[in-house]
């Protein structure tokens, strides 16, 4: 892409390369770079990062727009045990982001240099991310309703393995959609609303995700997974609480082991087994990072 842009910002054995339109405008350029870096701060919720330049000089966001400045090396300040080297090599981990003239941006996904997924999102799409982002350390509250607002959240990118869902709909008052499961008779039922239950001994997201339980992901020097393409048809077929599996971004897990660690109940995990749960996992917190808990189950990817 001969005269565009390119940043690269790098965040441990993971790297986010920007290529834009030279011409492209700051605010485009501002809204993609937030993105990058609101992602990292959502997987470790955390309100602050630390960015710098190869010369070990801190920048900003505004900074890195302004003067096209990169690479750039992203931490967490007083967390230890996030650690970026100040090292170009190449990552493990690589994302392309294919920026449009009209601020859209198309998503390309690596893994030791084998694309595993492609998405598109347009503006809209980033600035209402972003926003619920922001919202979130700033509020120190979790936005529920934010799923209403977006239109499309991923458009389908040609010849791609993409999702392609919209999020609003039209519904009486009191109705649910009929694909997230229906109510019981004379029982109210509230669209979007999160419910938290108590979870069993031992099975809270912290002890999940303790480096007891956690096992090594795909790419683990010495560790390897097959990932297959099945059809939804397949999919459908694990419907149960003893044989669940679940689509979340085009991407296929058997969640029968995460059932009693899921925050909101099993019951409510449940309504998206067997079956593709992207809108419902949208619906009800679309700033978790989904493959960060469940990579580990993650037995496929949806054949298209």
């Amino acid at each position: 892409m001969s005269g565009d842009l390119t940043l690269r910002l790098i965040f441990q054995d993971e790297e986010d390369v920007i290529i834009a339109p030279k011409l492209v405008s700051r605010a485009i350029l501002l809204e993609v770079l937030s993105y990058v870096t609101n992602n990292v701060r959502k997987l470790y919720t955390t309100p602050k990062l630390t960015l710098r330049d190869k010369d070990n000089q801190y920048q900003t966001v505004e900074a890195i727009a302004e003067f096209n400045l990169t690479p750039i090396f992203i931490s967490i300040p007083h967390n230890a045990t996030v650690k970026t080297f100040l090292d170009e090599a190449p990552r493990t981990l690589k994302r392309m982001l294919l920026v449009g003239a009209d601020g859209s941006v198309v998503v390309e996904k690596y893994r030791s240099g084998k694309k595993t997924e492609t998405l598109r999102m347009e503006l809209s799409t980033l600035k209402t991310l972003n926003t619920a982002t922001n919202r979130i350390f700033a509020d120190g509250e979790q936005v529920d309703d934010l799923a209403k607002s977006l239109e499309t959240l991923y458009v389908k990118a040609p010849n791609e393995m993409t999702i392609a869902r919209e999020l609003t709909e039209e519904r009486k008052e009191g109705e649910i959609s009929p694909r997230f499961g229906g109510a019981e008779d004379n029982e109210p039922q509230v669209p979007y609303k999160r419910e938290k239950v108590p979870y069993q001994e031992g099975k809270s997201q912290f002890a999940l995700l303790s480096p007891l339980n956690v096992v090594a992901p795909v790419g683990t020097p010495g560790i390897t997974k097959d990932l297959k393409a099945y059809t939804m048809e397949e999919v459908n077929a694990h419907n149960a609480d003893t044989d669940a599996w679940i689509v979340i971004n085009g991407k296929i897990y058997d969640v029968t082991k995460y059932l009693n660690y899921h925050p909101g109940g099993k019951p409510k995990l449940m309504l998206g087994v067997g079956r593709d749960g992207t809108a419902l996992f949208h619906q009800y917190h679309p700033w978790v990072n989904a493959h960060f808990i469940l990579e580990k189950y993650q037995v496929g990817y949806v054949k298209r």
